[in-house]
């Protein structure tokens, strides 16, 4: 509701609600690569496939591509909101893994007893962060950083195109 009482239109509720899913799935991809950041096929066999199935970065670049394919400002507006806020959410994530100190008295798995499932799970629930999640996660950072220009710059150029002023 605006403070007036009037709602919101449907497009701007679909617009936020869009944004905020899309945020969610990038922050779980974000965490997933932070939590396994350590872990490679030579610890469980099927790890490095997966890690390669999720790549949240590639959603924000996608975005504004798809924004300066259509001629689209509104989602060229969108892709730069997402960007942002990827930022801020890798921002939260690096203070929460150098804030978070593992649990003690975890036990070791022998390599037979290991399922992919259960090591992602493990990884997940449990999570033990390294150097390279904090690395995994400033260079999630930057590529939303350079997202976030390639958004505000295709939405730049569709305004100039839009009003017909030539660059200068």
């Amino acid at each position: 509701m605006r403070p007036d009482n009037r709602p919101l239109s449907p497009w701007l509720h679909l617009e936020v609600t869009a944004t905020f899913t899309f945020m969610l799935a990038y922050a779980a991809g974000v965490y997933f690569h932070a939590a396994t950041a350590s872990l490679s096929d030579a610890y469980q066999p099927g790890l490095d496939n997966v890690k390669r199935y999720v790549q949240p970065g590639i959603a924000l670049w996608l975005l504004p591509l798809i924004a300066y394919g259509w001629k689209s400002v509104q989602l060229a507006k969108i892709a730069q909101r997402c960007a942002l806020l990827g930022v801020a959410c890798c921002a939260l994530l690096y203070a929460f893994c150098r804030l978070h100190s593992p649990e003690a008295g975890i036990p070791w798995v022998a390599p037979a007893d290991r399922t992919l499932a259960s090591t992602v799970h493990r990884s997940l629930f449990c999570p033990s962060f390294s150097n390279r999640s904090l690395g995994s996660i400033a260079g999630s950072a930057i590529l939303a950083a350079m997202a976030w220009l390639l958004g505000t710059s295709i939405e730049r150029k569709l305004k100039q195109r839009a009003s017909g002023t030539p660059r200068g």
